[in-house]
This record gives C-alpha cells, sequence and structure tokens, in this order.
C-alpha cells in the first residue's frame, strides 16, 4: 500500500456526479454557490494506492470514536499545492486541504486507518 495523503485536520468538499462541470471548479473550503456541493470539516482523509486500485477514505470523530463518513475507489487525482481534487469510480468530486487548526482533542489524531496485522510473534 502506497499512502497518497493522510491529512488531519482537513476541510473537505463532495459534489455528486453531475453537480460541477470541471473537477478544478471545486475547492475544500470556500463556501460554493451550488446547493448541492456538501462541506464538512474536522476529517482526517487518506488517499491511497493499492494493487487494486487508488481508494478515498474519509473519517469524522463521533461519541464512540472515529467514524468512516465516505469511502469509494477512485479514478484519479490531482494535487494543486496543498489541495488535492479527486474524481471518484461513481463520478463525484472530491477537494479537500489541511486545515490550519490542530485538531486538539480529537481521536482521529491516533487512529490508524490502516489495516494492518500483527502478531504475537513479531
Amino acid at each position: 500500500m502506497k499512502i497518497v495523503a493522510d491529512i488531519f485536520p482537513a476541510h473537505l468538499s463532495i459534489a455528486p456526479r453531475g453537480a460541477l462541470e470541471e473537477l478544478n471548479d471545486l475547492t475544500a473550503y470556500t463556501p460554493t454557490k451550488k446547493d448541492n456541493v456538501f462541506y464538512v470539516e474536522k476529517t482526517r482523509v487518506v488517499l491511497f494506492e493499492t494493487k487494486e486500485g487508488q481508494s478515498l477514505v474519509v473519517a469524522q470523530d463521533s461519541p464512540n470514536g472515529p467514524l468512516i463518513v465516505f469511502r469509494e475507489k477512485t479514478d484519479f487525482y490531482l494535487q494543486d499545492g496543498d489541495t488535492y481534487r479527486v474524481k471518484t469510480a461513481s463520478g463525484k468530486f472530491v477537494a479537500f486541504k489541511k486545515d490550519r487548526n490542530c485538531g486538539c482533542g480529537s481521536r482521529l489524531r491516533s487512529w490508524n486507518p490502516y489495516k494492518t496485522l500483527s502478531s504475537i510473534y513479531d
């Protein structure tokens, strides 16, 4: 597994398929003039590549701990400075960027999103 980006805390915007003409029309945290673009704050966003392809995982803190709120395979991603823009396999557009806040008090900081196995013999 290759980690492309692991951003916490992050601003994130998601647009459903057909909501925007171009991927570059979506910004990570500035208000978008489209009603069907959703903004989520205080997230941890992980973009990674495996043998099967690229995937995006988004988690938020909940009363019961970290909760995965979005997970999908991706077609491709673009990086423009510190902003990532992703087109998912189903055609959604996602943009995310690091938040300047520290994310103090969130359990997402210590959450391990990587499914690794260990044995008692290691």
